[in-house]
């Protein structure tokens, strides 16, 4: 009988169709088989838990408290073992030499598995990078229809020339949709009156904005062909914007992210400036037409759009809109999502885990080894207890967060350990310094995908 590395047995393996019962065997850091009877060198036992995927989080920002060691610890926590982190490029640096400069720096840090989204702007100076990172294995980028202020906004023109470059090149677009000179406009106008509370900061940034940017973009999409990935979507309208263009056949996906499932502005009016974010939280139908999207595969993935502050940068200002914009979630993103949507019959388990590891890793160009419990693929796996209460504390969101938006909820549903590649990471909780760092992850062309091993 054959005697494998690492046998996962007596738990419930989620697989595209849904929980089945059984045992997952590995091999050199890759499941080699799904059945039963298997003998390992090792094993580990999984009676009572959930078996899921690693997830694959879309959206993390190792910035501002965050490092790319801190920002991964969070994400183990949370059962996240693969991370995309958005790269900001600075404007006046070229976005080559900046990736070749963080592959490295990510490598020695991080402790999950890792790829880079390029942010770019100035298209006009800096189109030629697509084509060139994705021949090195990085094949999305990000832009902002915002933030012109900060210099990073990028113009219509600018977009549509990415977006040729990109089909040009087998790449992919994500895109902050937001219309940047309106928004600025209305803040500027609320600084103006002396208003400095976060319900404040939210009406600068209305729900109509981002529907109009996100139908500008679609209009592109459908001029350029370019594939399109829309981050942190949070209303009905772009949600209906997103199903009309998705029934047209454009090449578009959308993301949404757990605070927009979890909270409405009203509900974070009390926590000020630690709710602040772009886009902002909107209203209970935005919040609920989010749920049935997600549910009916409209949304097709959640990210964290992790993003850590130290108190400075959040509190004791003048006004909000002095804060720092990002909020923390990736630690618990996955079990507040479980029992606030799963447990409450919004979502099935396999559309979840869909969404925060499959679809993820399609869309962007991991699927051949991350995001499914499948011979071939990486063995990243997380053991997950769904009947196991939980109570979350400003320490939960871990990383160099110091709160949580959800501070005093309470529901069921712990990770409580975490392999990647077969290792283990995080064992009942506690978290393992394994020798072996995580690994920057190649990608080939949109629509594509690449055998990773001979280089890794």
């Amino acid at each position: 009988m054959t005697i494998y590395d690492l046998v996962v047995t007596g738990g419930m393996l989620v697989l595209p169709g849904g929980p089945v019962r059984a045992d997952l065997a590995v091999n050199d850091g890759r499941i080699v088989a799904l059945g039963s009877g298997f003998r390992g060198t090792e094993t580990v036992r999984a009676d009572h838990l959930l078996v899921l995927p690693g997830l694959v989080d879309p959206h993390v920002h190792p910035i501002h408290a965050e490092s790319y060691r801190s920002a991964s610890e969070a994400a183990i926590h949370g059962g996240v073992t693969t991370t995309l982190h958005h790269l900001y490029v600075p404007p006046d640096q070229d976005p080559v030499a900046f990736f070749e400069t963080a592959v490295p720096e990510a490598e020695a840090l991080s402790l999950t598995d890792f790829a880079f989204h390029v942010r770019l702007n100035d298209l006009h100076r800096t189109q030629h990078a697509i084509a060139e990172l994705v021949r090195r294995g990085s094949p999305t980028f990000k832009l902002f229809l915002a933030y012109g202020a900060r210099g990073i906004m990028v113009q219509d023109d600018e977009a549509l020339l990415a977006m040729q470059a990109a089909v040009a090149a087998g790449g992919t677009l994500l895109f902050h949709a937001e219309n940047g000179p309106l928004t600025e406009l209305l803040e500027g106008q609320a600084r103006e009156q002396g208003l400095t509370s976060l319900l404040d900061y939210f009406a600068t940034r209305p729900a109509e904005l981002e529907a109009e940017a996100v139908q500008r973009l679609l209009t592109m999409v459908g001029l350029s062909g370019c594939p399109s990935y829309f981050v942190h979507l949070t209303c009905r309208a772009s949600v209906r914007l997103v199903a009309d263009a998705k029934l047209e056949g454009l090449p578009i996906h959308a993301e949404t992210c757990p605070h927009y499932l979890l909270l409405t502005a009203a509900e974070a009016a009390g926590l000020g400036p630690r709710a602040k974010m772009a886009p902002p939280l909107r209203e209970e139908a935005d919040r609920e037409a989010l749920w049935r999207a997600l549910a009916a595969g409209l949304i097709d993935a959640v990210g964290s759009d992790h993003s850590a502050f130290s108190p400075e940068e959040k509190e004791g200002l003048a006004s909000v809109f002095d804060a720092g914009y990002g909020v923390p979630g990736i630690a618990t993103m996955f079990p507040l999502l479980y029992d606030r949507g799963v447990r409450r019959d919004r979502v099935t388990l396999a559309r979840l885990v869909d969404a925060t590891a499959a679809r993820p890793a399609e869309i962007l160009g991991l699927a051949d080894r991350k995001g499914r419990l499948a011979v071939g693929t990486d063995a990243d796996f997380v053991l997950f207890d769904p009947e196991e209460d939980f109570v979350i504390d400003d320490t939960s969101e871990r990383g160099n967060a110091y709160y949580s938006l959800y501070s005093g909820w309470s529901g069921k549903g712990v990770v409580r350990s975490v392999y990647l590649r077969g290792e283990p990471r995080l064992v009942e909780g506690e978290l393992l310094d394994a020798p072996q760092k995580g690994r920057f992850v190649r990608r080939g062309p949109a629509g594509t995908a690449i055998d990773p091993r001979p280089d890794r």
